[in-house]
């Protein structure tokens, strides 16, 4: 097992670093410049050479012992914040009992469930109020279920004194439930704002947003200064998207804090805190939790938050509806967000003639080219087709988009027409999988034609008559001469663009005796990536195949009930160890042998198949047809609490019996 203890702000003693070696100076260092100067024995790697931060005057050098290696020199009264991280020798996360952190060997907290955080500011004066610090270290004995605990140390400096401003954090947009809760992916709008004296204001560095002890977001000044230049005011702002498996406290705690750094005086860093704000992230539970499941449907096809109006349109669906889930996804699913992703779906199918490789590759499309307004041009598709078309992965696979139009005299060199009709054909059995007749190919090249029409409307192949002083191209290629600069051409664009989006002209298709897929094939497509992500890929053809003539509803019904989908929810059990040569099944030191892959039911090796009603391993309440409903945790178990017995019960796997605490008896099952 190992571990390590981590500081908020982690910047803390990371400034490049000036050194002064005989006579000459050099630099700016990073600590990974000076960490290679040491070991390749450099002249600037002398630990006595003098030093200065590169922000700092020369005037303020000292040692270089003093800066390297890099430690939090903070001056006094200064707070920092800290949180512990143990992996196994597996890398996964490691069950602790306990953190316990010491301040200069004093104990100041332990903290008993995850993430195990302390904030703490270094004391100025000894017990003795006589004896200034100029240094500390901050210990944490990290405690684990079994096995030896370990300590982890963080080491720093002290000196120096500052006047601090006021910081106010406050929450400026997002919204909560009746509880006051945050329903998990939706996000809340943080906002720092900074007052005091203009001339504290104005050495106002970066802002650290953090939750229960994990960086959320570092933040750059926004300053308010008068008619004078004087700052009146600075504002720091940052975005919490809810993760209740990153941030949040067993019971769906959070505590969210700013820390603000001034300018470094004499190699020392003023670091001062905002007020905190304690939140509840709203356990993602969806298999038990309607509004839950309704929320996180939202987040997985929506880009938006969720407003008040949208969860009442779901409550009164709710109260309405026999099948709630399957008519609010039925819902989601016909808005401008969604259709927007089966866009880059049908887009990329069309072109590429495959589905993306992986959930990445497709997210990472999704969010550098759909926008924010779902009522935005067609231009962003188009801009996406063309970014693929001129893509290596599109080269390497057909070569460049051939040039489909160009001057007369270049259309004895490449015929146009032709290579307008091989280009359809590759477009259309991308996407159907059957080779067109040459009547749809004809078809689309004769659509590519008059489409350019519109930027040349006296084109030669329309019958116009031959301008002989027109330039001679392709190449460059002519139709990519536009102000959209398509680097594949317009009318390549724009084929793939009405094959994706499958606009009828007088009620019939594009081209002519040719199938709707974007209602059917890639609906479903979409539905099954946003709503299983990474497990989707490779995207099961044979499972689209197998529900593509259902109804829409029946269709979400399905996919909504697979496992692809239930598991993404087993938080509980994402750190288990997998046990090896016995697939789905996995172990916990503290529980045992399991089998999840049917979650939230689980089969567990002693009591048979139960009902995971939680989402950490700390605390969760579980159904056995053996004990009814019980509350147990990775620190408590085989004790459990007892709904039946309305009180506490030890578990004997040995006996298939259960001691009560409440009749101070031993019961059989």
């Amino acid at each position: 097992m190992s571990g390590s203890l981590n500081l908020n702000p982690s910047v803390l003693g990371k400034d490049d670093i000036m050194i002064i070696n005989v006579n000459a100076l050099s630099g700016p260092f990073t600590e990974g410049d000076l960490d290679e100067a040491f070991a390749l024995s450099r002249p600037e790697a002398n630990l006595a050479n003098m030093a200065f931060f590169e922000s700092e005057s020369i005037n303020n050098r000292v040692p270089l012992s003093n800066l390297y290696p890099s430690r939090a020199n903070i001056t006094r009264s200064s707070f920092l914040n800290a949180h512990v991280e143990a992996v196994n020798s597996r890398g996964k996360k490691s069950d602790l009992e306990k953190v316990i952190f010491f301040l200069n060997g004093k104990k100041i907290k332990t903290d008993q469930t995850p993430p195990y955080s302390v904030d703490f500011t270094p004391p100025v004066f000894s017990d003795d109020n006589k004896t200034l610090f100029t240094d500390w270290v901050l210990s944490a004995q990290a405690v684990p279920l079994k096995g030896a605990s370990f300590t982890l140390n963080e080491f720093g400096g002290i000196d120096h004194e500052v006047v601090f401003p006021v910081s106010e954090l406050k929450i400026i947009s997002g919204n909560l439930n009746s509880a006051g809760e945050i329903y998990e992916g939706q996000s809340i709008g943080l906002q720092v704002s900074v007052t005091g004296d203009s001339n504290i204001l104005s050495t106002s560095r970066a802002q650290h947003f953090v939750v229960n002890g994990i960086p959320l977001a570092s933040a750059s000044a926004s300053p308010t200064q008068n008619a004078n230049g004087e700052t009146l005011m600075v504002d720091f702002y940052a975005t919490l998207i809810a993760d209740f498996a990153k941030y949040a406290e067993p019971d769906g705690t959070i505590e969210i804090t700013a820390f603000g750094e001034l300018d470094v005086r004499n190699n020392y860093t003023p670091v001062y805190r905002s007020n905190s704000i304690k939140l509840k992230i709203a356990p993602p539970i969806p298999w038990i939790d309607s509004t839950s499941t309704a929320v996180s449907l939202f987040s997985d096809f929506s880009d938006d938050n969720l407003s008040s109006n949208q969860l009442q349109i779901f409550q009164n669906i709710n109260k309405t509806s026999s099948s709630p889930i399957a008519d609010w996804t039925e819902y989601l699913v016909a808005l401008g967000d969604f259709q927007n992703r089966i866009d880059i779906h049908s887009a990329h199918h069309i072109t590429m003639g495959a589905w993306h490789e992986s959930f990445v590759d497709y997210k990472t499309e999704t969010d550098s080219f759909v926008p924010s307004d779902s009522n935005s041009s067609i231009l962003w598709l188009k801009s996406y087709i063309n970014t693929l078309l001129t893509g290596s992965s599109y080269v390497s696979k057909f070569g460049q988009v051939s040039y489909l139009v160009g001057s007369p005299s270049m259309g004895s060199v490449y015929n146009f027409g032709l290579n307008r009709r091989i280009f359809a054909e590759q477009c259309l059995r991308n996407k159907f999988s059957y080779n067109p007749s040459f009547l749809q190919m004809n078809q689309a090249s004769v659509k590519m034609l008059n489409f350019w029409s519109q930027f040349e409307p006296n084109y030669w192949e329309l019958g116009s008559r031959v301008d002989a002083d027109a330039p001679t191209d392709s190449p460059p290629r002519r139709d990519s001469l536009t102000g959209n600069n398509y680097g594949a051409g317009e009318c390549a664009v724009d084929l793939i663009y009405r094959l994706a989006v499958e606009e009828k002209i007088n009620g019939l298709p594009y081209i002519s005796y040719t199938e709707d897929y974007r209602d059917s094939y890639y609906k479903i497509g979409a539905i099954m990536v946003s709503l299983w992500k990474e497990k989707a890929f490779p995207i099961d053809l044979s499972f689209i195949q197998s529900i593509q003539a259902k109804p829409i509803k029946s269709i979400i019904e399905t996919i909504l009930a697979d496992r692809r989908y239930t598991s993404r929810f087993n938080l509980i059990w994402s750190e288990a160890d997998e046990v090896e040569n016995a697939p789905n099944w996995k172990s916990e030191s503290w529980f045992g042998y399991f089998m999840d892959s049917h979650f939230p039911w689980v089969f567990h090796e002693n009591l048979g198949w139960i009902y995971i009603a939680g989402v950490s391993p700390s605390q969760f309440w579980f159904y056995s047809e053996k004990l009814g409903w019980v509350w147990s945790g990775l620190t408590h178990y085989p004790f459990l609490y007892s709904n039946n017995e309305k009180g506490w019960i030890y578990f004997d796997k040995t006996r298939s019996a259960y001691y009560s605490y409440a009749i101070n008896s031993w019961k059989s099952f």
